[in-house]
This record gives structure tokens, C-alpha cells and sequence, in this order.
């Protein structure tokens, strides 16, 4: 027997109530959040209850990990899928109503690579999307319904996508690097993707978190990027725009390039090895004493001396401006 815990309420609604808890500057629409000025707040100003459902478990219904759970007020149930790409529904007491066990192969009507699942309320279907932008459409017994294309070609693959209508979808590409930083607009009937907007412009990096990136709240749709962003964004769907709604601020801004610099000027740095993430790999004079001594300092980095191809090798993760001032002013008292 599978539990989920269920929490009622959406994480835009904590972060609203946040905001009204906390100081905060407003510019061009635009609200700020800093981080050192917000309050404690008790759990149950944000979580109405929580609730345990017992799922049905038999022979038809064997649950992998899990890789989505959604729960939709639409059809009163849950949307599970597991690592080996099954869809699952359940409904709201935990009753098993189907899944999609047999529709994966490669006849015409099954899909054979899952890399999201919805249930469209507008079609009232339970749709499959693949990673080259193919939508295959089941009801919710999972009989056939239909499948469609992108005609033309992305640079992109996908993963994750939304329903806006019928036939018009907002698709999220594979998190590779910045350049994937980018919502496309899909309207199927043209089989085209008709507008992309990009929010590379605080694009961190590439560090992914498994969450519903998309929230409707009182009729607004809502962006959760799904990598390093500190940002929350306002989709309009008439006009396919994207705009900053929610900014957090945890102090002054941090500059990764800064800090790779800052470390390729150290008598000790051998070789720097930049990274789109918010770490990377220093080459230096001895790995192991460099890591020693900054433990007896208080700061922690990892020691990959060990790894093949690392050899004297520290892997940095980029802090805050004051933690990035002490791991440098540390390493400048460092006698080689």
C-alpha cells in the first residue's frame, strides 16, 4: 500500500502570504523579497492540514519511484508518474481507476518515451508529452484519443509542458545551459511553436528542483522555474508574455565570474575550470593541505584530489559576498 502525504495549498499562496508579512519594495509591477527581513512564521499560517492517503495496491498497480504526483480538482484525483514512465490515477480516496501500462511501445497508438503527463481539463484527456514535442492523447480508461506533432524542428528537446487550451501548450525545454532558459508558446493546430520568451537574464544555473513549475491562482497564471532562479513569473496567455512578478533578494548580488577570478589571481591556483553551475574546479598547489587548512578556518570545500583526472583539485561552491570575502582573504594568508 503506497501513502502520499498530502499538502493542501500551492507554494504561490505561501509566498503571497509571505510578501504581506515582510517590508518589501515594489518597482514596475515587480515585488521585492529580502531575505534577511522576513519573520518566523508558524507552519499553520500556510498549511490548512495534512492528510495521508492510503493508495490501492495490487498486481496492476505496483508504483515505482516516483517521479510526479499531481492532484487535479478537474477530474477529483491524482496523476502519478513513476521512473519507469507509467501513468497512474488514483482517485481522491486512493481508489486505483487505471493507468497506462499498456500504451507504451511503439505502435501507432502508444508513446515510447514519457517526459511529462498532464490531465487537460479543457479536453478533458489525459495527455503524454515527449521530449521531441509529440502530444499523445488518452482518455482516462487510457484508450487512444490522438496524437500531435510540432511540424517544424527545435533546437530544443522538452521536458515538461501546459495545457493553455484545446490545442495550445506551453512547453519547458531540457535544462542544459542559458540557452534553455526559454518558455516556448505551442499552438498544435498550426503544429508550430508561434512565440518563446526567455528569462535568461537571471538564469543561475542549471540546477534542477522536481516541482510543478506552473500555478493558477485566482485566475493568474504563475512561472516556478524549475533551475537556479530567484525569481517567480507572471505568464499572460493572451499575449504569450512572460514578466517578473515575485524577486528575492538575499543580499548583494553574487558574481561567479568575480569569485573564479579572484581565484585565479591566488599564488596557489594552478588552473581555474569554470562551470554553468554555482560551483566549479580549482587546480591547486596541494589539494590536501589547502583543505586542511581551511577546515581549521571554518570553511568547507570538497577535496576532489582523490578523483581520477582531479588530481589537487577543490570543487568551490559560490556563497554569499561575505562568505566569498572570507574564503578568499583565507587563501591569501595561505603560505605555499
Amino acid at each position: 500500500m503506497k501513502i502520499l502525504i498530502h499538502i493542501h495549498g500551492f507554494i504561490l499562496t505561501i509566498l503571497i502570504f509571505a510578501i504581506s508579512c515582510t517590508e518589501r519594495e515594489s518597482h514596475d509591477n515587480i515585488t521585492n523579497i529580502y531575505y534577511s527581513e522576513n519573520e518566523d512564521l508558524p507552519m499553520g499560517n500556510f498549511i490548512d492540514r495534512i492528510e495521508i492517503v492510503p493508495f490501492e495496491t495490487d498486481s496492476m498497480n505496483l508504483i515505482d519511484q516516483y517521479h510526479k504526483i499531481e492532484f487535479y480538482d478537474d477530474f477529483g484525483g491524482y496523476l502519478i508518474v513513476d521512473k519507469r514512465q507509467t501513468v497512474y490515477l488514483f482517485t481522491k480516496e486512493g481508489d486505483f481507476i487505471s493507468s497506462s501500462r499498456k500504451c507504451r511501445g511503439d505502435g501507432p497508438d502508444q508513446y515510447n518515451i514519457l517526459v511529462d503527463a498532464v490531465y487537460n481539463p479543457y479536453n478533458k484527456s489525459i495527455e503524454i508529452l515527449s521530449p521531441f514535442g509529440s502530444i499523445y492523447s488518452y482518455d482516462l480508461s487510457f484508450n487512444f484519443l490522438g496524437k500531435r506533432d510540432l511540424q517544424e524542428k527545435s533546437i530544443h528537446t522538452f521536458s515538461r509542458f501546459y495545457p493553455l487550451s484545446d490545442d495550445s501548450y506551453i512547453l519547458l525545454p531540457t535544462l542544459l545551459g542559458e540557452k534553455d532558459a526559454v518558455m516556448c508558446f505551442c499552438d498544435y493546430t498550426r503544429q508550430s511553436i508561434i512565440s518563446v520568451e526567455d528569462y535568461t537574464a537571471d538564469f543561475i544555473s542549471t540546477l534542477t528542483m522536481n516541482h510543478n513549475p506552473f500555478v493558477r491562482l485566482n485566475g493568474e497564471l504563475y512561472f516556478l522555474p524549475v533551475c537556479l532562479d530567484y525569481n517567480i513569473y507572471r505568464i499572460d496567455e493572451d499575449s504569450c508574455k512572460l514578466s517578473k512578478y515575485i524577486s528575492y533578494s538575499f543580499g548583494e548580488n553574487i558574481n561567479k565570474e568575480d569569485l573564479e577570478k579572484r581565484f585565479s589571481e591566488l599564488p596557489l591556483t594552478v588552473e581555474v575550470f569554470p562551470s554553468d553551475a554555482n560551483f566549479f574546479l580549482v587546480r591547486v598547489t596541494d589539494a590536501v593541505k589547502i583543505y586542511n587548512y581551511l577546515v581549521g578556518e571554518g570553511i568547507i570545500v570538497r577535496n576532489r584530489n582523490s578523483i581520477s583526472l582531479c588530481g589537487n583539485c577543490l570543487r568551490v561552491t559560490v556563497g554569499t559576498r561575505m562568505e566569498n570575502d572570507k574564503l578568499i582573504e583565507a587563501l591569501q594568508g595561505f603560505i605555499i
